[in-house]
């Protein structure tokens, strides 16, 4: 069913973006602003859940906790890798090869989940470097959820799993700002 779900989203948009309408330059910014809006909102909220997740790692919190704030974070990055294609299209080969392993690798383990990452190469190739980025705003929540899945999380895996957030949190970071220079650019205004 998930995976459906994600299937018509790109489909839905790969056919709305080869639909042929005319517009004018000033309907063309409006929809460009108000996707770009829409967008920025996701992110901060994400930024926002994403601080939640880190907080109740930094404590300690049960592991049901840390798997429901991952969950959230898995859900609110799928919208937010398919919202990315349309404001960076050149993104959206890499999307199409991301969004369904990512929706594969939910139902697997965590050394499962490891393994697969090690070995596939899908993630490592794409064309332009800001498509990485949102990379990891899917693939680190999916991946703590599948630990947290598997029972209580030592000392050690907390403090990993903060990094991995952090760094998860700095990846945000650049697509916001990569999103609020577009925004802010001469074209988009």
């Amino acid at each position: 069913m998930y995976k459906q779900v994600v299937i018509l989203l790109l489909c839905g948009l790969a056919i709305g973006c080869s639909e042929v309408e005319t517009k004018t330059p000033a309907q063309a910014n409006a929809q460009n602003s108000q996707q770009t809006h829409t967008f920025i909102n996701l992110l901060n909220d994400f930024d926002g859940q994403a601080q939640l997740l880190l907080a109740s790692l930094k404590i300690g919190a049960d592991v049901n906790v840390i798997k429901k704030h991952s969950d959230a974070l898995s859900f609110q990055a799928q919208t937010i890798v398919a919202l990315f294609v349309e404001l960076q299209p050149q993104c959206s080969d890499y999307a199409a090869r991301l969004l369904p392993l990512a929706s594969s690798l939910q139902s697997l383990s965590y050394e499962a989940i490891q393994s697969q990452l090690a070995k596939d190469e899908q993630l490592s190739r794409f064309e332009y470097p800001i498509c990485y980025h949102v990379k990891d705003l899917l693939i680190q929540p999916i991946v703590l959820s599948a630990r947290a899945k598997e029972g209580e999380l030592e000392e050690a895996e907390y403090r990993l799993a903060s990094e991995n957030i952090v760094e998860l949190i700095a990846h945000l970071s650049l697509v916001q700002t990569i999103t609020m220079k577009r925004a802010h650019s001469p074209e988009y205004s």
